[in-house]
């Protein structure tokens, strides 16, 4: 016997042990290197995304699988951000799936024709095809010890601030999604996220451009970056500008994470810095221990969505947090 709960139905202090012991947990276990407060920071921002499923073991329930699948109804699309099962005593016996399979079949009646997106490891791609997802492009994992030495800026770049960052969430929030700006404001509002601003000096608005923000991840020692640039103008510099700028918010030889889609521009400049991959350092070392070498994006699109879609047409410009064809705007995406 099973069942499936949702932690917004919870009390906030069972909600915040397990979002600690087992959304975290697990992953951590798993060899994942999430962000030290993203749990808390996604389940602010999207509190009915998170699922257990429980077995009734004698006479106490056990968790046995978690997901994390939010909804975003400015992009009109779910992403499957978290998806695990208990390692030692439930994996292999089809909990999962239930799971799996409850939360495709709620996105689905009550988020009618949504897309749905997930991140695969390379171990489990097969096995997401079997539900209908297919692979759209691989999200390439880099590692880098920051480095203080780069020239001045060619954009106007300014910390996010008390005095400033409303300005950058209407931004995030009109261009990108609102669950988005959730996530960053609470992440500034507590201090775990540190982000820049990016303004186009050429126009006497100085109007925000992109932007950037790192946040800490659970192993103590490393950081995660996160890019967004307007591709409207000269995004590859804006960039630049941003990868430099946070850059110089972090000790010299900090640890750096970058993951990025393979065919997005910004894989040149990593290139151009000589910033190696996840890949590429566990063929010279022999070991694991920077975790996946890549993940792969996985989507399924509803017909309607599917008839507007040319991924071919500029594969470059595809992005990871919103489809093209539901805006006019015009983004570049490197988390």
């Amino acid at each position: 016997m099973f069942r499936i709960v949702n932690l917004d139905s919870m009390e906030k202090s069972s909600a915040e042990m397990y979002l600690t012991r087992y959304f975290q947990g697990w992953a951590i276990t798993e060899g994942w290197n999430p962000g030290e407060h993203d749990v808390q920071l996604y389940f602010a921002s999207y509190p009915k995304a998170f699922y257990v499923l429980e077995v009734l073991r004698d006479t106490q329930y056990e968790v046995a699988s978690i997901i994390f699948a939010p909804y975003d109804s400015y992009t009109h699309q779910a992403s499957i951000g978290i998806y695990i099962s208990e390692k030692s005593t439930y994996r292999g016996k089809g909990y999962a799936y239930q799971l799996w399979q409850y939360v495709l079949q709620k996105l689905s009646e009550e988020k009618l024709d949504c897309r749905k997106f997930l991140y695969g490891v390379p171990a489990q791609v097969e096995n997401y095809k079997k539900s209908g997802f297919k692979s759209t492009h691989n999200i390439l994992h880099y590692i880098m010890k920051t480095d203080q030495r780069y020239g001045p800026l060619r954009n106007s770049v300014d910390e996010a601030t008390a005095t400033n960052y409303l300005e950058l969430l209407q931004y995030v929030g009109d261009n990108y999604s609102e669950g988005l700006a959730r996530f960053i404001k609470l992440g500034i509002d507590e201090k775990y996220i540190q982000a820049q601003i990016a303004r186009d000096a050429q126009d006497p608005r100085r109007p925000i451009i992109g932007f950037g923000m790192l946040r800490p991840l659970v192993d103590g020692k490393s950081f995660r970056y996160t890019i967004m640039t307007d591709m409207r103008v000269d995004h590859m510099s804006i960039a630049d500008d941003l990868f430099r700028a946070l850059n110089q918010l972090l000790k010299l030889d900090q640890l750096a994470v970058l993951d990025v889609c393979e065919t997005h521009p910004m894989v040149k400049l990593y290139e151009h810095y000589s910033i190696p991959t996840v890949a590429k350092l566990q063929e010279d070392s022999s070991t694991q221990q920077y975790g996946q070498p890549w993940t792969t994006e996985m989507c399924i699109y509803p017909a309607a969505q599917n008839r507007m879609l040319n991924v071919a047409a500029e594969p470059s410009l595809e992005t990871n947090f919103l489809p093209r064809f539901l805006t006019d705007k015009k983004i570049s995406i490197c988390c």
